[in-house]
């Protein structure tokens, strides 16, 4: 099948085109590579940069603090509140010194001795590796993945270790039924060797373009992060099942639906440190617990913030190769493509650069030939808006290992993968798990008449109104007048029979508050029994949803809910419809989080369509748009962004901007368009999801009108 009819096709708003192309290699390594490849790794073992102030570190200390040998809820021991903020932690570590270590001293002490030669090497000797010392007694993973060059004689050792093989190779298992088969082998000699514990798969996308470093599901188990308990099928586990605790100074988690220990593993090459969700970092880093962890080598660990690092290998193995960390500002001048150039090779001679050098920026690598001058160019052209460059030296084979069948040479990178023939992770004793949480905040379960009262009445929707305006909301709100309530909120439901329902948390009172209480109550239940249109009224138990909230917290959440149920009850009673308004005030929220008109409309309308699809809504574009252009009018007068933002100024409006302020932006988008499913399901009382749609359409074309400032 031919890529150009993809290639030329324009692309669709919110979808991604991934190509993997696949050639097939003949040959095998020698056994001598094999065991530069061991020699290698031992030597990782002993010069990876072992960092004693991570966050996961910090948060085990203030764990043994606050929890000592307790085994807590994982959203407990997380929460910003009253657990510890993960994502604060990994900020602290930012501001820690380092300590000097045998490592450093052996390094400083051959660098210096090189001198001013450019070209030197820091060899090291055997002598060097004694007085460093053995590498640390922790296991390796189950499985590891070891990434190398092969440069003649000698080998290159890129990077090894890593919690498990899959995490390089995963993104391969989509395309190649080889690659799957061989992960799939990989996964069950894992199984088969630890057969005390539970391996499960961290199910959570975190960003939308990521489908090239992300394989397909492999466990069998999976650890769902943002999906409700009631949702999870019987080889899911939901973060609510989760407990934390520590034994013999190790982090464990534990399952106490299976009674088992429980392994996360993020089959991705994805960098989890770039999420600001605290429980999904945490997981992350918990893979490499107890284990001989991530093993590379890198100069700058040790010696940060220098402009130049020499190469540094040992006998035949290259640990690392000479690096330059260069300003772009350097390269930069005024003038045309033969000024720059010759700017270019002044500052190359001047930093001697090496002839043929590689370009790095994260995993991406660039090979640029200083000979050709559309590299140069290419080069220059592609370094704008970088800040650091970070320049390394290329290694040349003589004997390329790996050529077309035109004698033609790749640039490589070989990954081998080792597997564990025996059990790294030891049997756990059953752990005891308080059933009562501490934290009420962290409760999933309200029976009735407790902590939350929950009633679900059922009744036609069209009647919903009348019983909210004539009944249920001033019943909430003299309830609040009487200082008996902390929250109250409801929602409009089909499930499967059209439902209100409505909850509210009474205060700590006394019995005489109680007793007002119930009476207020008693009067709420004779009061609905006198509505015709009131099939039925049941108290049921409330069951919280503590994954879908968990970046914000439940305690907020619920908050959140009062203040938006408060909103809308002032909106009912207005005869005039509110699209116009929740459209403004949708922009304005988005402008508060700080994204541009471009990037609001590209959001809204890929909203528009997934709430379609998602919901199975027959509706048709043409008549959505002409509904826009006849109700445009009523938008003209808010075309500046300082009178939408005055559209928002309400308590509930302020508290949601305030607390999704405080997250990432990936979950600042979701969770807006999730209060705003909440809002517009509580307002509108006939067919709310097409209301919602078109607020989202609306929106989508609004942005893009020229007659609206800042649009």
């Amino acid at each position: 099948m031919s890529i150009n009819k993809f290639i030329d096709k324009p692309s669709v708003s919110g979808s991604s085109f991934n190509a993997c192309t696949f050639f097939r290699v003949d040959g095998a390594l020698d056994p001598i590579i094999k065991e530069k490849l061991r020699i290698g790794i031992k030597l990782l073992q002993q010069l990876s940069f072992r960092d004693d102030y991570s966050a996961f570190q910090l948060f085990k200390n203030e764990f043994k603090q606050k929890y000592d040998q307790r085994f807590v809820p994982l959203l407990q021991a997380l929460d910003p509140d009253m657990g510890i903020d993960y994502l604060q932690l990994s900020d602290k570590t930012k501001l820690m010194n380092r300590q000097w270590s045998k490592v450093h001293s052996v390094l400083m002490n051959k660098w210096t001795a090189l001198g001013v030669c450019s070209h030197a090497k820091i060899e090291l000797t055997d002598e060097d590796l004694l007085l460093i010392g053995g590498s640390t007694k922790e296991p390796f993973s189950p499985s590891l993945m070891v990434l190398f060059q092969v440069l003649d004689e000698r080998v290159f050792v890129i990077a090894a270790g890593g919690p498990s093989a899959l995490q390089m190779m995963g993104r391969f298992t989509k395309f190649d039924a080889d690659c799957f088969a061989l992960a799939k082998s990989v996964i069950h000699q894992e199984e088969k060797n630890n057969p005390e514990v539970i391996f499960a798969e961290l199910n959570h996308q975190e960003e939308l373009n990521t489908e090239n470093i992300s394989g397909q599901q492999l466990r069998t188990y999976q650890i769902s992060l943002m999906l409700a308990h009631y949702h999870i099928g019987p080889y899911e586990i939901a973060l609510s099942d989760l407990y934390l605790g520590l034994e013999k100074d190790m982090l464990i988690l534990y399952s106490k639906a299976h009674q088992k220990r429980i392994i996360p593993r993020l089959s991705s090459a994805y960098n989890y440190q770039r999420s600001d969700f605290g429980p999904f970092r945490l997981l992350c880093d918990l893979q490499k617990e107890g284990l001989n962890g991530q093993l590379s080598f890198k100069m700058e660990e040790y010696f940060p913030n220098l402009h130049y690092y020499p190469r540094v290998c040992y006998q035949d193995v290259i640990l690392s190769p000479a690096q330059w960390h260069l300003n772009s500002m350097l390269f930069e001048i005024v003038g045309n493509s033969h000024q720059r150039q010759d700017h270019f090779f002044k500052i190359m001679k001047e930093y001697q650069l090496p002839v043929i050098f590689v370009w790095v920026q994260g995993d991406q690598k660039l090979v640029v030939d200083t000979l050709r001058q559309q590299d140069v160019e290419l080069f220059l052209q592609s370094m704008k808006g970088v800040a650091t460059l970070i320049i390394e030296e290329h290694f040349v084979a003589d004997h390329p290992l790996i050529k077309t069948a035109e004698g033609a040479t790749y640039q490589h990178e070989l990954m081998a993968i080792m597997v564990q023939q025996k059990a790294v992770y030891q049997h756990v004793e059953r752990v005891i798990v308080d059933e009562q949480v501490e934290d009420e905040r962290f409760k999933r379960d309200f029976f009735p008449m407790s902590d939350w009262y929950y009633l679900i009445i059922e009744l036609h929707p069209s009647q919903c109104n009348e019983l909210l305006l004539t009944c249920i909301i001033p019943f909430a709100e003299l309830l609040k007048a009487k200082n008996l309530i902390l929250e109250w909120h409801f929602l409009r439901y089909a499930d499967p029979q059209p439902q209100l329902r409505f909850r509210f948390r009474p205060k700590i009172l006394k019995k005489a508050g109680h007793v007002v209480l119930q009476d207020q109550f008693t009067k709420l239940l004779k009061q609905m029994e006198r509505y015709p249109f009131v099939k039925n009224v049941s108290i049921a138990i409330y069951k919280r949803e503590l994954e879908r909230y968990a970046i914000l917290g439940m305690a907020h959440t619920e908050q959140l809910f009062t203040f938006s149920s408060a909103y809308v009850a002032k909106l009912l009673g207005k005869k005039e419809h509110q699209e116009a308004l929740f459209t403004l005030q949708l922009w304005a929220c988005f402008e508060c989080l700080g994204l541009e008109s471009t990037e609001i409309g590209k959001i809204c309308f890929e909203q528009y369509v997934h709430m379609k699809n998602l919901y199975g809504l027959a509706v048709d574009q043409k008549i959505m748009g002409l509904r826009f252009r006849t109700e445009r009018v009523q938008w003209q007068q808010y075309r500046f962004a300082h009178q939408r933002i005055a559209l928002i100024q309400d308590i509930y409006h302020l508290a949601l901007i305030e607390k999704l302020n405080k997250i990432g932006l990936n979950h600042k988008i979701n969770m807006l368009f999730t209060f705003s499913h909440l809002l517009y399901n509580r307002y509108f009382e006939k067919d709310p999801l097409r209301e919602e749609i078109f607020i989202y359409y609306a929106l989508s074309q609004l942005v893009k009108d020229p007659r609206m400032i800042g649009a």
